[in-house]
């Protein structure tokens, strides 16, 4: 693929019948959980996204350099998998992206555990020389308010050692469906958790032999549901997707019904139509829900209406500076988009200009490339650069929008 698609629109009626991804979440998740258990547990119908056959590589293989990419979830669960594996010695690695992003707390935590974990370049910072110990239980400390990827990481990890773990997390816990999703599990597997006034326990238990079918994917559902959206009259049914869902972006359904979109269970998956019928000023706090902001904002801009997003904080800290980019990207529009406090956004897209192609660029963020291509309906003809960026979590995007009638051309220089 070249370095920019050109995604076409013929004006027609959007109907499709969609397959989407696996849950990378529950992916990732489970993958973790199949490695401390010795493939007891086993992932049925897992993710094809890059950052979870990544991730699986990793435990697989128990590599002496790992390299995690750009995916957060992936280095987190692969430290700590590898540093409570006794003799594994290697180096976990990631993208230079990744090295801004946070990993301190969790070492921090791990160390306390015991694990020996030693910064070879800058200090909190990947890459990370990992010699692989028997961990202990002791109490844990850990700051809610960064990533909740960490207090999950820690809470798989108690189903592994021999007294199982106790967290004590300090201020709000930040995209706490995510959290949600791993206690789910967790209890799902039989596996005795507390939760009390934010200390967490995960007690030790024998491990029971279980096959678990890794859920459709709401985040790349959520794409979809933009679609339809901005359509003019759409019908689109989302193949095994259902309403309830372990994953908290299954919220989704409600968020769009303000938007234009009706969602029906059916015994194949989710069915999608147009409603016409929305909301002028869109508000919602992201805080639980940050992979589908940037949906949100380019839906609120096709609409052409006005919208006020916050809980934004944590998308600073993603595979780019999300806020900045969304600003960047929706002024070539004629948005009027401003950031009043540190984490919100106002958006008046009253006035946003459809009228000549749009090239957008995706900083390298997956999400930026497929939250965008959705504007094709209105603008037309949209680029997107880097169109391969789409395979960290959703590979056969593209594809599935071929198969809606919508047209794509690579640019050749």
């Amino acid at each position: 693929m070249s370095e920019t698609l050109e995604i076409g629109y013929s004006g027609l009626p959007i109907k499709a019948i969609v397959e989407l991804p696996g849950s990378k979440s529950l992916s990732n998740r489970l993958l973790l959980l199949e490695y401390f258990s010795g493939n007891i547990i086993q992932g049925i119908a897992h993710s094809d996204a890059a950052d979870t056959i990544n991730l699986a590589e990793i435990l697989r293989n128990l590599p002496p350099i790992s390299d995690a990419g750009e995916g957060g979830t992936t280095s987190r669960f692969a430290l700590t998998a590898l540093a409570a594996t006794p003799g594994y010695v290697g180096v976990l690695k990631g993208s230079n992206r990744l090295t801004q992003r946070p990993i301190s707390e969790l070492v921090n935590a791990l160390r306390k555990l015991g694990a020996d974990l030693t910064y070879l370049e800058n200090e909190n910072q990947l890459p990370i020389q990992i010699i692989g110990k028997q961990l202990k239980t002791v109490p844990i400390e850990l700051n809610g308010t960064i990533s909740s990827q960490f207090l999950s990481a820690l809470l798989l990890l108690g189903t592994y050692l021999s007294q199982g773990i106790e967290v004590k997390v300090i201020g709000k816990i930040v995209s706490k469906p995510y959290l949600d999703m791993s206690i789910k599990m967790l209890r799902f597997l039989n596996f005795q958790l507390e939760e009390n006034n934010q200390v967490f326990r995960v007690y030790p238990q024998n491990w029971t032999p279980t096959e678990v079918i890794v859920e459709k994917d709401w985040s790349s559902a959520s794409y979809w549901y933009s679609i339809v959206a901005l359509a003019p009259k759409a019908s689109v049914m989302l193949e095994g997707l259902k309403l309830s869902s372990f994953q908290g972006d299954s919220l989704i359904a409600d968020i769009f019904s303000l938007l234009g979109v009706s969602t029906t269970q059916k015994e194949e998956g989710l069915l999608l139509e147009k409603t016409n019928k929305y909301v002028n000023l869109f508000t919602f706090d992201c805080i639980d829900q940050p992979d589908i902001a940037q949906t949100l904002a380019v839906t609120i801009t096709g609409l052409r209406i006005k919208g006020h997003l916050t809980g934004l904080s944590t998308l600073r800290g993603k595979e780019t500076d999300r806020i900045e980019a969304l600003k960047h990207e929706l002024q070539k529009m004629n948005v009027r988009i401003s950031e009043p406090v540190d984490g919100e956004l106002l958006i008046d897209a009253r006035f946003a200009d459809f009228s000549k192609l749009v090239i957008i660029d995706t900083y390298n963020d997956h999400r930026m490339a497929l939250s965008f291509a959705p504007l094709v309906l209105k603008v037309n003809k949209i680029a997107i650069r880097n169109p391969k960026v789409i395979e960290k979590s959703y590979p056969n995007f593209w594809r599935e929008l071929e198969k809606a009638s919508i047209s794509l051309t690579e640019w050749e220089f």
